[in-house]
Order: structure tokens, then C-alpha cells, then sequence
């Protein structure tokens, strides 16, 4: 693409250098068509329709699925990782939110390059200062609507 128009590198046109293309080999870019993913990225497809089919089932708007366990440990044994099924992030730091329409996870710094290594196009990432993790509820406008009934993950 430089070769012929150079306006048209990626980040150029926001005032930032060219990235070589071998750096972005490990992390997903859903901004390009078709969206690359990396390897390590899970699909996340099937999950998604099926909690979606519930969720509608039950009238739910949005469903919250932390990353501990039913008894709030950080640490967790792998039959209890709820987040990570459904997400494919294994980092031991996060929550995720589904709607209708959307679904995003949020984590901490210490999991951002981990989290776009894993997490499919069917993800938005919304990093969160490690101080706000777990995030509550109201840190979610984006993804609600103006009446809620929601489920959370126990």
C-alpha cells in the first residue's frame, strides 16, 4: 500500500509512525477487513448466540460474568472459569459484560497485550485502571439501554 499511496498507512493520518507489520503478528486487529486475529485468539461465536438465546429467553439485557469464582476467589480452578469460556481470556483479572448487541470485557493493565492476544472481533476491550477492577455496574453506559434487567454469573 506505501508503495503506491503513501497516505495510506495505518496510524499515519492520526500522527503516528508506520508499525511493521511483523509487530502486529500477535495481536488482533478487528479494524482491518477481514479482522486478523492471532493464533492464541479464541472464536468466540457459538458461546455468544447461546447466551444470547437464553438471555433473550429470560428477557435479560445484559449479562455481567466476573472472573472469580462463586465464592469471589481470584484465583480459580479451571471447572469454575466462566470468563474464560466465554471469552477465551485466561488472565485471572477481569469482567465481562454481554447485551443483545454487544459484549465487552474489561481488565486491568497488567492483562491488555494477554487480553488482545485472546479475545476474538465479537470483543471490545475496555482497559481499566487496575483500582477499578472489578468495575461496577454504572461504569457500563455505553453497552445499556435505558431499562435493565440484569444477570450476573454466581
Amino acid at each position: 500500500c506505501l508503495e503506491h499511496n503513501p497516505g495510506c498507512c495505518p496510524g499515519c493520518a492520526a500522527g503516528r509512525p508506520p508499525q511493521d507489520a511483523s509487530a502486529r503478528t500477535d495481536i488482533r486487529d478487528c479494524s482491518v477487513d477481514p479482522p486478523y486475529l492471532p493464533p492464541t485468539a479464541i472464536n468466540t461465536t457459538v458461546q455468544l448466540t447461546a447466551l444470547r438465546d437464553i438471555m433473550r429467553a429470560h428477557r435479560v439485557h445484559a449479562y455481567i460474568v466476573p472472573s472469580t469464582d462463586a465464592h469471589m476467589s481470584e484465583y480459580i480452578a479451571e471447572r469454575d472459569s466462566r470468563l474464560g469460556w466465554l471469552t477465551g481470556f485466561t488472565g485471572s483479572a477481569g469482567t465481562g459484560v454481554v447485551t443483545q448487541d454487544k459484549a465487552a470485557l474489561w481488565t486491568d493493565s497488567r492483562y491488555w497485550t494477554q487480553a488482545e492476544r485472546q479475545l476474538d472481533c465479537n470483543w471490545e476491550l475496555t482497559p481499566t485502571p487496575l483500582w477499578a477492577v472489578p468495575p461496577h455496574p454504572a461504569s457500563f453506559p455505553s453497552l445499556f439501554v435505558d431499562e435493565l434487567r440484569l444477570s450476573a454469573a454466581a
